[in-house]
């Protein structure tokens, strides 16, 4: 997060940027997949970036206390010989499946190319409003590609499910549970004393959940190949791939989990790109070593945790 900052607001490149007002003095905003609006706000380049970092800031909090297990209490259930209990904090789970998805979109992304597929990458005539389009895309996209769609979906599914019992409360607690619905999916339907994934697993995930999650990866994967921005065939499956466990860390954690994994592929990864093209060839390296390191990591983090799970039902 602090590289960020001191990449756009401390060096000559990323001031200059910093300086300028958003193009044709408007903002891009998805909705649901398939509509692109932009809101006409003449707002400089350095208070886009500001507002954007605070959004990342806030769902990093979110995750730290809640509204699953803090941080401490999931590592607590783990040392006490439950190793499953990291995944009931959002933000341990976002860096074990951050890690895991990377592991196998590298593993994808290097199969496709060694049997012809190429995956493309993004380009931008300035590398540092480029940083700040992905990271501005990290929000704009999850509010597009989930939220709304998504979002929306669980909203319908609960005023069905329980629309009665919602409005026997007063109004706003009614509309609180409603709020939820979207922000927080799992926290909903446990007020609501619908099956949850924390008692049920992923049986607890409804059949429409599971389309509407399938078809927004899909969307999201198919975007990228034809926004035009660089991205080849190759680049569908991968990110149809993340998408998926976006979608699934959304109907689970809540708002906050896409959010940040789509920080750790963008915002995290360019800003340490960034930072070897301004602090020279250790930061790169360091960039290069760390995603080796958590890709690898990540596999095997899973692999424990499968076998561990294994070992609780059978042993």
């Amino acid at each position: 997060m602090p590289l960020g900052i001191a990449l756009f607001y401390f060096t000559d490149q990323g001031a200059e940027v910093a300086r300028k007002v958003a193009i044709e003095n408007t903002l891009p905003m998805y909705f649901l997949v398939l509509f692109a609006v932009r809101i006409p706000w003449a707002v400089g380049l350095d208070e886009l970036f500001l507002i954007v970092w605070i959004v990342f800031a806030a769902c990093l909090t979110a995750a730290l206390i809640g509204p699953s297990k803090r941080i401490s209490e999931a590592a607590h259930d783990a040392f006490s010989g439950n190793p499953r209990g990291l995944l009931s904090n959002s933000l341990i789970a976002l860096a074990i499946f951050g890690c895991f998805s990377l592991f196998l979109v590298n593993a994808i992304q290097s199969l496709q190319e060694s049997r012809g597929i190429p995956t493309g990458d993004i380009s931008f005539p300035n590398e540092f409003e480029g940083f700040l389009s992905v990271s501005y895309a990290s929000i704009i996209e999850e509010i597009g590609f989930r939220v709304t769609p998504i979002g929306l979906y669980l909203l319908a599914y609960v005023l069905v499910k329980e629309g009665r019992q919602i409005f026997k409360e007063r109004l706003w607690k009614g509309a609180a549970v409603l709020a939820l619905s979207i922000a927080y999916p799992e926290s909903a339907k446990r007020r609501l004393g619908l099956k949850v994934f924390k008692d049920r697993g992923f049986r607890a995930i409804t059949v429409g959940e599971w389309i509407v999650t399938i078809l927004t990866s899909l969307a999201f994967g198919l975007a990228h190949y034809l926004s035009g921005s660089g991205w080849e065939v190759g680049k569908i499956s991968s990110a149809s791939l993340v998408g998926f466990v976006m979608a699934l860390g959304y109907l689970v954690y809540g708002v906050h989990f896409p959010i940040l994994l789509h920080w750790f592929y963008n915002y995290y990864g360019y800003a340490f790109y960034l930072g070897g093209q301004v602090y020279g060839s250790a930061m790169y390296q360091l960039s290069h070593f760390l995603d080796n390191f958590t890709s690898i990591f990540g596999g095997i983090l899973v692999v424990f945790l499968v076998w561990t799970e294994y070992e609780r039902r059978h042993g």
